[in-house]
């Protein structure tokens, strides 16, 4: 595999919950007991995003060689009054810990 350019600029919102889910799994492992849950407050450029973010392992899976683990994300969050709903997978190797791939993405719901 080599290295390729990203296809868009990563919205700032979209980075700080991809630094989440980093957090929450590691802070949480799967060996203790499952299915993790968070409240943040993130903020960026001057705005907040609260999200309620979760994680639940899903699989072993072999990715790229290496052994590893697959989480299922998703969750809600608020910016201002427009609502979204987050989703995406993270991927970890099981031997270091080390994240292979996170994709997270929010998805308008519209205001509340």
């Amino acid at each position: 595999m080599t290295w390729q350019p990203p296809e868009r600029d990563i919205d700032p919102f979209e980075k700080l919950l991809s630094l989440a889910v980093r957090d929450t799994i590691l802070a949480h492992p799967a060996g203790n007991g499952g299915a993790a849950q968070t409240w943040r407050e993130l903020r960026s450029d001057g705005m907040a995003l609260n999200l309620l973010l979760r994680v639940a392992p899903r699989e072993a899976v072999s990715h790229q060689g290496r052994a590893a683990l697959t989480y299922d994300v998703g969750g809600e969050a608020l910016s201002g009054r427009t609502g979204y709903r987050c989703e995406g997978r993270a991927v970890i190797d099981l031997k270091t810990r080390a994240f292979l791939d996170v994709t997270c993405r929010l998805v308008p719901v519209g205001a509340v």
